[in-house]
């Protein structure tokens, strides 16, 4: 425990860093807000609404897959298996 008092208090007989000041913030031009042809930040945004695709859906009437009978929150990963060569 003596070792380590010395050392502390060697370490605080060092000379103290000098810590430079910190750099002067330039003052930041002021803009002024004019709602001629913005959207203001005060009112929620426009949504569009959604359009009907044609593009590749998911099919609901289809039977489920036995894992799909477990809610998500169930599962955890505990592992992987890997085979030599693939």
């Amino acid at each position: 425990m003596g070792d380590l008092h010395n050392q502390v208090d060697q370490i605080l007989a060092r000379p103290g860093g000098k810590i430079e000041p910190i750099p002067e913030m330039k003052p930041l031009p002021k803009y002024s807000y004019t709602e001629t042809e913005e959207r203001t930040p005060f009112q929620p945004a426009v949504t569009q609404t959604a359009t009907k695709s044609n593009g590749i859906t998911p099919d609901m009437n289809r039977p489920k897959e036995p894992l799909e009978m477990y809610p998500l929150d169930a599962l955890a990963m505990k592992g992987i298996i890997e085979h030599k060569g693939t």
